[in-house]
């Protein structure tokens, strides 16, 4: 689990090396290291949740943690697009944003995203034991 946070943290500071001018090698490479990290981690989360807890609850801790990670995703990007439309603002100056200004917004948001994965990682490594037999 920890590993596959860590390949969305690198993917994250991969994409966030866009600029103005180019970025589509950027975008398509962290895309793609974020799908393969993004399986592993959510593989990985759905096993170790669903073993946690007994097998006539499986189903439903299943369900929860699905649950929980499409409303994660769905709260996480709308805070990263607030970030990126923040910093975009400030950069501007109350004016309309240059690309300059909005890929800045974005390399912003995709750092700060880069963070929240690295300290899921974090997470996952100290607080995350195996059951003992």
């Amino acid at each position: 689990m920890a590993l596959g946070l860590l390949g969305i943290c690198a993917a994250s500071l991969l994409t966030a090396g866009i600029s103005a001018d180019s970025g589509a090698a950027y975008v398509v490479s962290g895309a793609a290291l974020s799908g393969l990290s993004l399986g592993c981690s959510a593989v990985a989360s759905t096993a170790r949740g669903a073993s946690a807890v007994g097998e006539g609850q499986r189903g439903l801790a299943s369900g929860l943690l699905n649950s929980s990670a499409q409303v994660g995703t769905a709260l996480g990007l709308a805070v990263l697009f607030a970030v990126a439309a923040a910093v975009s603002a400030a950069v501007a100056g109350g004016g309309e944003p240059s690309p300059e200004a909005l890929v800045l917004g974005y390399r912003v948001a995709f750092s700060v995203g880069a963070g929240i994965a690295a300290a899921g990682a974090l997470a996952a490594v100290l607080l995350i034991r195996e059951k003992q037999k």
